[in-house]
């Protein structure tokens, strides 16, 4: 999670501005005779750079091993010092099995 974040951002010259993460309550499996549930790790998190670098990373989450969901996204100008660039503030959701 955090790890794969850190690595495709810096990977795709994006910034992290911050990264937070919490865990959401476990949603109870639908299948019949699995009895584990499904974790939710929710990642808040904003990036600086271009616009191109930041498809790139998209890109790159989408055929990342792990299955992560975009919940949320705003864009908007980055700060004066960071001319051309975007701010990308984000929520993100990955999955695990629980015991």
């Amino acid at each position: 999670g955090v790890n794969q974040i850190n690595g495709l951002s810096e990977f795709n010259k994006l910034t992290i501005e911050f990264l937070s993460v919490q865990q959401l309550a476990i949603k109870p499996s639908t299948q019949p005779g699995l009895v584990k549930g499904l974790g939710i790790l929710r990642y808040n998190f904003r990036l600086t750079g271009t616009y191109e670098g930041f498809k790139l990373f998209l890109q790159a989450v989408e055929t990342n091993i792990s299955l992560m969901d975009l919940v949320n996204l705003k864009i908007e100008p980055a700060t004066k010092s960071a001319k051309g660039n975007l701010s990308y503030t984000m929520n993100m959701d990955t999955y695990y099995q629980s015991e």
